[in-house]
Parts: structure tokens; sequence; C-alpha cells
């Protein structure tokens, strides 16, 4: 159940995630920090988990996710640059690494997802770039679909002119067939952490497997 809680947040993260750098200082140096919680619901078995998703994000050239279970269990770690991608299951102990594309992922899905939309909708970018139908349900709630999955997003705390959150609080609801996933982004703050070198480096450790993808 811990691997497959970090292959529905990694799924639905290809395809949902949304923030809003906020400030004046300089986005294209400054490390951004989401701290994000989830609650999962598997239809199929009926079971409902928590989790923390923590993005760590160098605007236009990387992003650091770290997804944790109850008590601290580290579940998946994904380390994207503009032209590849790594990841490690913690729980099955493998490490994989690849292209920015869709066979990447594939060993995690078994099939193939484009990471880059994920890398899109991280950067603020819209879901209709991606194929997704979007429309105006309520104020300040937008929903948004494709033949995966809707996305409900709803704006919360200080809002800009744009419609948009400008502390990047809100409600992101996501669902499909088999699952459901509410996810609650709760800030977005420039990171306390001093060395980019060490977020944005993923390293295999020694008794995990290595999977390469060319």
């Amino acid at each position: 159940m811990i691997k497959n809680l970090f292959l529905i947040c990694l799924s639905f993260l290809i395809f949902s995630c949304q923030t809003a750098p906020t400030g004046t200082v300089d986005v294209k140096s400054a490390l951004w920090n989401l701290d994000t919680k989830a609650q999962i619901t598997d239809k199929t078995n009926q079971t409902t988990n928590n989790v923390t998703i923590d993005i760590f994000l160098k605007k236009n050239e990387m992003i650091r996710m770290e997804v944790t279970a109850i008590m601290g269990y580290e579940v998946g770690s994904l380390l994207m640059t503009r032209s590849s991608l790594q990841y490690a299951v913690h729980p099955q102990k493998y490490f994989i690494q690849g292209p920015l594309a869709g066979r990447t992922l594939k060993p995690l899905f078994k099939q193939e997802i484009d990471p880059v939309i994920l890398w899109s909708l991280i950067h603020n970018q819209s879901l209709k770039l991606r194929g997704f139908q979007c429309s105006a349900a309520a104020t300040l709630i937008e929903v948004c679909k494709n033949n995966l999955v809707t996305v409900e997003i709803e704006q919360r705390g200080e809002i800009g002119s744009d419609g948009q959150s400008i502390d990047g609080q809100k409600k992101v609801t996501l669902e499909n067939n088999n699952i459901k996933m509410v996810w609650i982004f709760k800030s977005i703050q420039l990171s306390s952490k001093t060395s980019q070198n060490e977020t944005f480096v993923l390293v295999k450790p020694k008794e995990y497997k290595l999977i390469t993808i060319k």
C-alpha cells in the first residue's frame, strides 16, 4: 500500500499540480517551497490514506518532490530538470532515471505518461495547454477535464486581480474512476534551504536497484 501511495500521488501530480509564485524576488534564482498535504481514497479497495507532499521549485530549471506518509515514513522522491527525470520508490528500493519523456515513467505506471505536464502545471501554465477542457464552476473554482482525470481547483486565501491565490493557498480535488485525491496547498514561500546543490541532487542509495531508461 505504501508503494501505491507514491504511484497515486505521482500520477495525479503529473496531471494536476498548480502553483503561483509570489513576491518581488528574482524568481529566476529563487528557491520556492510548497507545503501541501493530501488525502487519497482508493475507490476500488475503499481505503483512505493521508500523505505530505513537499515541493521545491527553482523556476524553469528544476523541481524536487518528497512524499511522506504518517509519522514521516518516506514513500518516494522525485527530481525533474528540463531534460531529465529521476525518482526513487523507497519501500521497494528501486531508482529510475531517464530523459524527460513518458517512457521514463513507464516502469512505474506500466504506460507512458508525459512528465512535461507536471513541469508545465507547477510553473502555473494553464491545463488547457495540455489538452484539458476547462470551465468556471463557481467563483474562484475551475473544473478541468481530460480523458483520464477531472481536476477541480478552488483558490483560497488572498486573491489577486487575476483570480489566482497570491499566497499559494488552494484546494485541488482530483478524481477518476479509481481514485479521489483531495490536495490542500497550505502555502508557497521562499525556502529556508541554503544549498540548492543539495536540494536538486537525487543520489541512488547503494542498496537500491538502478533502472536506466534510454
